[in-house]
């Protein structure tokens, strides 16, 4: 098909009213795809024979009616002072063309995309740069002779850059985590947090051991981690000069602190040091060979195996483990305190330098802590109180019980499951638990945010790449204690936090129970609903299931439930009380 066509009219359309001038912002997503227009071609039959069928001048005005909502449209992209790309709204106004062409709608209905069909798009020049050329354009080729009106606009195909844009995202996720570690190494965080007010860029490349030539680049780093969350814009306030806008840090930058006892800074440098990711450069060749892990495929040897010749990664290592630890114990202890019930000794398997331990033995200091982990490991490492380090071997022997599934396979895992039963039997009580603080892979999506989930996925991706380890979800978790011989390996078998929580919900609809009984003014016995609460207790017990499966009712065997004190009158208790007794 040899297409020719002759234009008529080129004009430029603007909004029918004044509108906005103000510069807007092109999304992040906007910046990510390149600046060109996207065709679309639409075919319409004048079957009717309307003579205002595509009127030209109703065309036109139709389209500056539009421009006024859509104002933007009517702008041109230039570069804000800072090198962002902007569309500023200058009302230029949207190319509209009108042309005649010989071809007719049998010619063009099905046909593939080609050269020739172009032609029936409006010819652009963008040689004189992005400020020159309209954002959207229009033409209408007619055929008087068959009546047919091929229509081109050139907007956005919404589900092509959409497309290419999720792609682009994860194809340059790594430029957030390598601009962030960036900015952690140069200490920003603490510079803008230390300033103590809204810090301008300015003053930031000053406080910056930089090169102040890269003033340009800095603030280019900046904006993409304002975006990312890790710092925010607030009005600075500088006597003699005109209000701009300077950096604060957030929420999250404020876990990047130095000072912080929660910084998980060390954590952020470990996990990016090249050691570790260069692992996941090899993750197609791992998949094609029988190495352990792609750590082993790029270094001839396990992690630990590792850190025990390379003492830098050790340390790095060990700081990294010891900054989560404390984050987490923090939460745990303040949330978990039944789970250390009962308990006057603990083992931490694995358990690093005693992050962990210690906030366990200084919160519970009738507890005798111990620390298990490699010779290398402990070694110089000095005992407290109720805090000692003991050098092994976890797959040899548990001197009797805590935490470290995650970074095995379930085969080793079980191992290490086992030699916590074995050393819980080797007590004198006879009688512990195990206490595993892991990340549970939630089975349904819903039940948390998709962020959390995200994070989920990247660390078992990030075990499974150089530990051989795995995160587990429930059903996960409860096979590894059941395969270790442990009863029927429920991982949270009759877990007391988890029943206080469930009984709590059960008492909304249930609420009467969580009353208390008194009597009306008639004398009359009623439930007064003042949520006063049920009464829950945990004990402990040599006795076996054997011992009492079947036996007839008597007085021992009324120490399984709660004892409810009466005496006082009606008022004074409980309607409802539950005992949860452990072996």
């Amino acid at each position: 098909m040899d297409m020719v066509i002759n234009i008529k009219e080129r004009t430029m359309v603007k909004p029918a009213k004044e509108t906005p001038k103000d510069p807007i912002w092109l999304s992040n997503l906007d910046l990510m795809t390149t600046s060109v227009h996207i065709t679309n071609i639409y075919l319409y039959r004048n079957n009717n024979g309307d003579a205002k069928f595509f009127d030209t001048e109703l065309l036109k005005h139709a389209l500056a009616k539009v421009l006024v909502p859509f104002y933007p449209l009517a702008g041109r992209l230039r570069y804000d002072n800072g090198g962002r790309l902007e569309i500023n709204c200058n009302s230029e106004g949207v190319l509209f063309m009108v042309a005649e062409t010989e071809s007719v709608m049998d010619d063009l209905v099905g046909c593939a995309p080609t050269v020739e069909l172009l032609k029936l798009t409006p010819f652009i020049d963008r040689s004189a740069g992005v400020s020159s050329f309209p954002l959207l354009a229009a033409q209408k080729s007619r055929n008087s002779s068959s009546h047919v009106d091929l229509v081109v606009n050139e907007d956005n195909n919404t589900k092509l850059l959409r497309a290419q844009a999720h792609i682009w995202n994860h194809i340059f996720n790594f430029i957030n985590s390598m601009s962030l570690k960036c900015a952690v190494e140069l200490g920003i965080p603490d510079i803008i947090n230390n300033h103590g007010k809204p810090m301008t860029i300015s003053q930031l490349t000053l406080a910056l051991p930089i090169n102040k030539n890269k003033f340009q680049c800095l603030y280019r780093l900046m904006r993409l981690l304002t975006h990312s969350g890790f710092f925010a814009l607030e009005k600075a306030k500088i006597e003699g000069e005109e209000e701009e806008e300077g950096y604060v840090i957030t929420e999250a930058s404020k876990l990047l602190l130095k000072d912080n006892p929660m910084s998980v800074t060390p954590f952020l440098l470990l996990v990016l040091n090249p050691v570790l990711t260069k692992s996941f450069d090899v993750l197609n060749t791992w998949f094609q060979n029988d190495d352990s892990t792609p750590f082993v495929t790029t270094n001839g040897m396990a992690i630990w195996d590792y850190c025990s010749h390379e003492p830098k990664l050790a340390q790095s290592f060990n700081e990294a483990m010891a900054s989560d630890a404390r984050l987490v114990t923090s939460v745990l202890i303040k949330k978990c305190k039944g789970v250390f019930e009962g308990v006057d000794s603990l083992v931490d398997v694995g358990g690093g330098t005693g992050t962990v331990a210690k906030s366990i033995a200084t919160t519970f200091p009738q507890i005798q802590c111990s620390v298990l982990d490699l010779p290398h490991v402990v070694a110089g490492l000095q005992g407290e109180k109720n805090l000692n380090f003991i050098a092994g071997d976890m797959f040899v022997e548990v001197p009797t019980a805590q935490w470290i599934l995650h970074d095995w396979s379930d085969e080793n895992s079980i191992k290490i499951l086992k030699k916590c039963k074995e050393a819980i039997t080797r007590s004198e009580k006879k009688i512990g638990k195990v206490i595993v603080i892991d990340m549970i892979i939630e089975n349904e999506k819903d039940e948390i945010d998709d962020e959390s989930y995200e994070t989920q996925l990247f660390m078992d991706m990030a075990l499974m790449t150089l530990f051989s380890g795995q995160e587990r979800n429930e059903k996960e978790l409860s096979k590894l204690f059941k395969d270790a011989g442990n009863n029927n390996g429920d991982a949270k078998f009759f877990d007391t936090e988890l029943l206080k929580h469930a009984l709590a919900k059960v008492l909304v609809p249930f609420y009467p129970l969580a009353g208390r009984l008194r009597y009306d003014n008639g004398g009359r016995l009623e439930i007064n609903c003042n949520s006063e609460g049920v009464l829950f207790m945990v004990a402990e017990t040599d006795s076996v299931m054997d011992d009492l499966v079947g036996c007839a009712l008597t007085v021992e065997l009324l120490k399984l439930t709660p004892f409810i004190d009466r005496s006082v009158g009606v008022s004074s208790f409980p309607l409802l009380a539950a005992q949860v007794s452990l072996y």
